[in-house]
């Protein structure tokens, strides 16, 4: 499992980012 701290200083960018990377199975959790 692989967890994953995204920063983007965009907000839009960072929430599509935080989506698709909960739609793959490998990826426990993201902050």
């Amino acid at each position: 499992m692989l967890r994953v701290l995204a920063v983007d200083d965009e907000l839009p960018a960072l929430e599509e980012l935080a989506y698709l990377l909960r739609q793959d199975n490998r990826v426990e959790r993201v902050m």
